[in-house]
């Protein structure tokens, strides 16, 4: 049943659960509870479609490096940011669960084995094929090689892709005001969480609209479903009870912000002759979309101390630089509704650079997907971030619409992000050498210069984001390094959990959406638990 916060006349609604949050992980948990004993109760901050008032309720601001604008880095709306989502799914690697030496802060509370019953759940909410990653089962000897590469340390590894891409909020519509138990009430934006302190409960949400109309509910769950960046600022909101925040008696919520780091031109491939490269082209295989691009082997990243990354290359369907279209977007937009963007002149330049480029190609011919040299290969990287306590997100001093303190991103990389592309990238080459391929050439160098503050006017070799905000509400089994436990139950807390990325101690290279819909079925039989 679907309901909107104004025909609620009393004010107030009871269940069992109350999720907050319509997104990858609220509409995955409440598919878990489809037709059960047990009332849901999901509250969304938007309504069915996109509405600029209440996305700009998202509007925040960057004190570190230069990240999407807040407002347009995820969507507040039913289905949340897979709104945006280009539909890429691929499982997190045994080593992103594990603790590693040469990675503080590393480790999981549980190892990979713990989500594989969930991850085959997952790849159907997603929309993909079977939950088989191996080369083997995707590639054709003939027509679709694999590079050989074997005894380098480097492997090929398959990303899956929904197409069109899977809108959760127009999939998973249906089904939800179907069910007599699910109750969605859209354009409820939370306000805070109520806690009884002696007894560490909460005992309810508080919402409104931006009309004034207000909504308490009351529920023996409660779950936060919002998002890499709402979740810690809903639970840094809430302190009227907790003065520092809910399940911050630690300093810990917002800290440990992550993104995917994105450099789009990391350098280029030189093939000692032309291949087959269809494998690492997007294209269907058995009614499934796949990409395929190159990682290290887990024991190359155990030996040589480095992170997990992944290299795509140039070719027919890869991806444009994600920098350059969100600013081109954003600089459009805000053209449209009349405002002065935010860092407008490093958005003119991200601009610019797409626009030289796109130039560039008309008068050379030379079309990306039509290279006239077919053993020259650009490719980019898609690397894992170093958990880091001082990159996070906390509240600012500017006030929304609700009198909420907005958010402040101060996003912070470190030398072993840095270093560990780059040797990735140099121990590649070396792959590439032994098994007499070609050669890697690379943009990263020793010089540093320019990592640690981000300039527009370096080009594409600068890193940027991947709208994969993470780990500012981290698991770990302790309180005092983590937000939440195994279970996802806020420490020091009876009866919150918190869902999705923000969860995730270490991020791997993968996509996140796979493992935040894994991670809430796993969440939904915990539940279930729990209730009965």
């Amino acid at each position: 049943m679907f309901s909107d916060i104004s025909d609620i006349e009393t004010g107030a609604i009871n269940g069992d659960i109350c999720l907050v949050g319509a997104g990858a992980a609220g509409i995955s948990l409440a598919k878990q509870f489809l037709n059960s004993p047990h009332k849901v109760i999901l509250l969304e901050a938007g309504g069915l479609e996109y509405e600029e008032s209440t996305q700009a309720l998202y509007r925040g601001e960057s004190e570190g490096l230069m990240y999407f604008p807040l407002a347009s880095a995820r969507l507040r709306y039913f289905g949340g940011s897979t709104g945006h989502w280009g539909g890429a799914c691929t499982p997190l690697d045994a080593i992103d669960f594990e603790k590693r030496g040469w990675l503080p802060h590393s480790g999981w509370p549980f190892q990979r084995t713990e989500l594989e019953p969930y991850y085959p759940m997952a790849q159907k909410i997603c929309g993909i094929g079977p939950f088989d990653y191996r080369t083997e089962y995707w590639s054709d000897p003939e027509k679709s090689p694999a590079l050989p590469l074997a005894d380098t340390g480097i492997q090929s590894r398959i990303i899956q892709n929904s197409n069109p891409p899977l809108r959760f909020g127009t999939a998973y519509r249906t089904d939800l005001e179907d069910a007599k138990n699910i109750q969605v009430v859209l354009h409820a934006n939370v306000l805070e969480f109520v806690a009884d302190t002696e007894n560490e409960n909460i005992t309810g949400v508080n919402a409104r609209n931006i009309d004034g109309r207000r909504l308490h509910v009351k529920a023996r769950i409660y779950v936060l479903c919002a998002g890499g960046f709402e979740n810690p600022r809903l639970m840094l909101l809430s302190n009227k009870q907790y003065t520092q925040g809910i399940g911050n008696h630690n300093n810990l919520v917002g800290r440990y912000f992550m993104e995917h780091i994105y450099v789009s031109d990391a350098g280029k491939l030189m093939l000692s002759e032309p291949r087959n490269m269809k494998l690492y082209e997007r294209h269907n295989v058995n009614g499934t979309d796949i990409r395929t691009g190159l990682c290290l082997s887990q024991d190359a990243q155990r030996s040589d101390k480095l992170m997990n990354a992944w290299v795509g290359f140039k070719l027919k369907g890869a991806p444009s630089s994600q920098r350059r279209y969100s600013s081109l977007n954003y600089l459009k937009r805000s053209i449209r509704n009349g405002e002065i963007p935010e860092d407008l002149w490093r958005h003119i330049g991200a601009a610019i650079d797409d626009l030289g480029d796109h130039i560039k190609r008309k008068f050379t011919g030379d079309k990306p997907n039509k290279r006239k040299d077919k053993t020259i290969i650009g490719f980019s990287t898609h690397s894992e971030q170093a958990p880091n306590p001082e990159s996070r997100v906390h509240l600012g001093e500017d006030i929304d619409e609700f009198g909420q303190r907005t958010l402040v991103l101060d996003w912070r990389l470190t030398d072993i992000d840095h270093a560990s592309i780059r040797k990735t990238l140099e121990r590649m080459a070396h792959g590439f050498g032994m098994a007499d391929l070609g050669r890697i050439m690379t943009e990263f160098s020793g010089n540093d210069d320019g990592w640690a503050t981000q300039d527009s006017t370096q080009g594409n070799t600068t890193p940027s984001g991947s709208f994969h905000q993470m780990g500012t509400t981290r698991m770990h089994s302790s309180a005092k390094e983590g937000v939440v436990d195994s279970n996802l139950k806020v420490h020091g807390l009876n009866n919150m959990y918190v869902a999705g990325s923000s969860v995730f101690p270490t991020c791997g290279w993968s996509n996140p959406t796979l493992t935040i819909v894994a991670l809430s079925c796993r969440l939904a039989d915990h539940l279930k638990l729990t209730l009965s």
